[in-house]
C-alpha cells in the first residue's frame, strides 16, 4: 500500500509581499496605478513614502485587494488553493508535515529540508546544486528608481523584462 505524505511550507506573508513587489510589481504600471488610486483616496502625500511603503500601505488600506500579482491574481486569495488541498488532507491515512521556507542564510536548502521530512537521501552533487538561488533580488535603490520612473510615465521594462540588465545594474551599485 502506498503511503500518503503531505509536506507543506509556509512563508511570512510580509516577506511574500515584499518579494512580489521587489521582483515584479515595482515595474508594473497597472499595479502602480492601482496602488496610487488607493492612496489618493486616503489623501496621502505619495512623496513621503518609498514605492515599497506605498505598496504595503495601499494593500493594508484596502484589505489587500490591491495586493495583486502582475496578472491580476490576488496574493491573499487562498480560497481556491485551500479548497483543492482539502480533498487530500481529509484522508485519515495521510501524514502531514509542515515547514517554514528556509531563508537565504539558512544552513539547509528547501530541497534538503523536503527530503529530510520525507525520509529521502539527497546525493552530495544534488545537495550542492540545490544551493543555487533562482529568485531575483535587485538592489532596493534600483527598484525604487524604476518604480518612480514608471510612476512618472517613463518607458521602463515591464515585469519579467530586462531581468539580466536589472541584475547587472544591481551588482554595480555601491552603497
Amino acid at each position: 500500500m502506498d503511503k500518503k505524505l503531505i509536506v507543506g511550507y509556509s512563508r511570512r506573508q510580509s516577506e511574500r509581499f515584499v518579494s512580489a513587489y521587489s521582483q515584479w510589481v515595482f515595474r508594473s504600471s497597472d499595479r502602480i496605478k492601482d496602488r496610487n488610486q488607493v492612496l489618493h483616496k486616503f489623501d496621502l502625500n505619495l512623496a513621503l513614502f518609498s514605492g515599497l511603503e506605498r505598496h504595503l500601505i495601499a494593500s493594508i488600506a484596502n484589505d489587500f485587494y490591491s495586493a495583486k500579482q502582475v496578472y491580476e491574481h490576488h496574493i491573499c486569495d487562498w480560497f481556491n488553493s485551500y479548497k483543492s488541498l482539502s480533498r487530500f488532507v481529509c484522508d485519515p491515512e495521510a501524514e502531514i508535515k509542515c515547514g517554514i521556507l528556509p531563508s537565504r542564510i539558512s544552513n539547509v536548502s528547501l530541497i534538503e529540508d523536503f527530503c529530510d521530512k520525507c525520509g529521502l537521501t539527497l546525493r552530495d552533487e544534488v545537495k550542492d546544486a540545490s544551493r543555487c538561488m533562482v529568485n531575483l533580488k535587485f538592489d532596493q535603490d534600483l527598484v525604487e528608481a524604476v518604480d518612480n520612473a514608471v510612476e512618472l510615465g517613463f518607458d521602463m521594462p515591464g515585469p519579467h523584462m530586462s531581468n539580466r540588465a536589472l541584475q547587472m545594474l544591481s551588482d554595480k551599485i555601491v552603497k
